[in-house]
């Protein structure tokens, strides 16, 4: 059975996903350059950073995933089936899956890095 959280972030913004993706910020260029530096380029060497394996878990419309597709092997998890929808348009080339931080559709230790790098941040009702 799922969550109270599944639940509401599966249903969330089902019928807003265009007006989501065109009015939601991208991600500031030095973010961007600090998880590459930091994070990415540790795990392997710079030349083959591509052959990483990377979620972006809760990755909504593709905003993030499309700023890190060049840091390897990704595969998205998003529990809303509008917000995937609009992913599969913006990135069509990337897998994404039906799931959330607590159902992760994915062999654990089956990737190297993990993003969530937005994840309901407009609503509080999860909280109650």
């Amino acid at each position: 059975m799922a969550s109270k959280v599944q639940q509401l972030a599966a249903s969330s913004f089902h019928a807003d996903e265009r007006m989501y993706e065109s009015a939601r910020p991208s991600f500031p260029a030095a973010v961007l350059k600090m998880v590459k530096e930091g994070i990415v380029v540790p795990l392997g060497n710079p030349t083959t950073v591509s052959s990483l394996s990377v979620l972006d878990l809760a990755a909504g419309t593709g905003k993030w995933t499309r700023l890190i597709l060049p840091f390897g092997q990704l595969v998205a998890v998003e529990p809303s089936p509008g917000m995937r929808r609009e992913f599969q348009l913006v990135c069509p080339d990337v897998d994404i899956l039906d799931g959330s931080s607590t159902a992760i559709p994915l062999p654990d230790a089956s990737v190297d890095v993990i993003f969530i790098a937005q994840a309901f941040t407009g609503s509080q009702t999860w909280m109650h």
